[in-house]
C-alpha cells in the first residue's frame, strides 16, 4: 500500500499560533469572541477565521493587510510536501490529492478550534473578560475604557508565556 505523508502537518500548531498572535495583536482579546467554533471550517471561504471576521476569506486577507495567501498564519494550506513510501512525491492521483488536501484542512481546522478553546479557558481561569469594545463610545467613560485596555495589554503580554506552555504541552503529547 502506498501511504502518503504530509510534511507540513507537523507545523500546524506553530502556524496556527502565529495566526492567533497576529489576530490578537490586531484585534486584542475580542478576537477570541469573534470566532464561532461550531461553524469554523477552514475549507470554507465564509466559515474560516477570516471569513467569519470579514464575510469572505479574500476580503479578510486584504482588510488584515496580509499580502500572501495567509498560509504562514494557518489561514489556508501552504504548498504541501508530499512523501510516498518515504520519498518525496510530485505525482499523485487526483483522488489522493483531494484526500490529502481534505486531511490538511481538517487538521488545520481542528488546531484552530483547539487553540482558541485553550485561550478562552485560560482567559476564563485568569478572570479576564473578553474585551468586545475597546474603543471609547458614548456608553463608556474614558476611565473605564482605559482600565479595559490595561487588562487587554496585560493579557496580550502573557501571550508568549501561554504559547510557550502550549507548545511544550503539544511536544510532550508527541
Amino acid at each position: 500500500m502506498n501511504k502518503y505523508e504530509i510534511k507540513e502537518l507537523a507545523e500546524i500548531p506553530n502556524t496556527v499560533s502565529r495566526g492567533i498572535d497576529l489576530m490578537v495583536s490586531k484585534h486584542g482579546l475580542k478576537f477570541f469572541d469573534m470566532i464561532d467554533l461550531d461553524k469554523l471550517d477552514l475549507r470554507s471561504g465564509c466559515d474560516c477565521v477570516l471569513g467569519q471576521m470579514h464575510d469572505d476569506f479574500i476580503i479578510g486577507l486584504g482588510k488584515e493587510g496580509i499580502e500572501s495567501n495567509g498560509a504562514e498564519y494557518g489561514f489556508t494550506t501552504p504548498q504541501l510536501t508530499i512523501t510516498r513510501n518515504g520519498h518525496e512525491s510530485l505525482v499523485v492521483g487526483f483522488d489522493s490529492i483531494h484526500e490529502i488536501i481534505q486531511q490538511f484542512f481538517e487538521a488545520l481546522t481542528a488546531e484552530w478550534k483547539k487553540q482558541i478553546t485553550m485561550w478562552r479557558e485560560r482567559l476564563k481561569e485568569d478572570n479576564i473578560d473578553l474585551i468586545r469594545n475597546m474603543e471609547t463610545d458614548g456608553d463608556r467613560g474614558e476611565k473605564e475604557n482605559d482600565r479595559g485596555l490595561d487588562v487587554g495589554v496585560r493579557a496580550i503580554q502573557s501571550t508568549d508565556v501561554f504559547n510557550t506552555t502550549t507548545r511544550e504541552a503539544q511536544h510532550e503529547q508527541l
